[in-house]
């Protein structure tokens, strides 16, 4: 659990992270808990510049321009911070329910979780084991079902 002293005004709060997703975290402050919506993960980021790939069949560069830095698409989930994938714990077509790990990261020579942040099907998985990310990119599409109610 990662833990913070924060400052407010000229009073301080020791808080700890207790849970975290995309969606909301679970803070825990001068040890009451709380649930919060998050508005933002991350800092925004301007458009990154091109990226080189190397393709090993051709032994030639290519120049990847799909690589996009905002939630363009509700469906997608995007890389929090710039880092290395480690493990996708899906496959495309399988079902995964809100917080399930999808896939694992190192950033900072630390491991995060990436979590679904809503129960549905996983479309597609844009990246693979050891592919470097940048902060924005898009890890994989998860299809949400229908809803049927509010």
């Amino acid at each position: 659990m990662r833990e913070y002293l924060l400052s407010i005004g000229d009073k301080d709060y020791k808080a700890k992270v207790k849970e975290i997703n995309s969606q909301e975290a679970v803070v825990i402050i001068n040890d009451i808990e709380y649930r919060v919506k998050l508005k933002q993960l991350g800092r925004k980021q301007q458009a990154p510049a091109k990226r080189t790939i190397e393709n090993k069949a051709a032994s030639t560069p290519t120049t990847a321009t799909q690589v996009k830095t905002t939630h363009e698409s509700a469906n997608t989930i995007t890389s929090p911070l710039p880092g290395l994938i480690l493990e996708i714990s899906v496959k495309e077509g399988e079902s995964v329910k809100a917080g399930q790990t999808v896939l694992v990261m190192e950033s900072m020579k630390m491991e995060n979780q990436i979590q679904a942040p809503y129960d549905g099907v996983v479309k597609k998985i844009l990246v693979k084991n050891g592919d470097s990310v940048i902060e924005g990119e898009n890890l994989l599409e998860i299809s949400r079902p229908f809803m049927t109610t509010l």
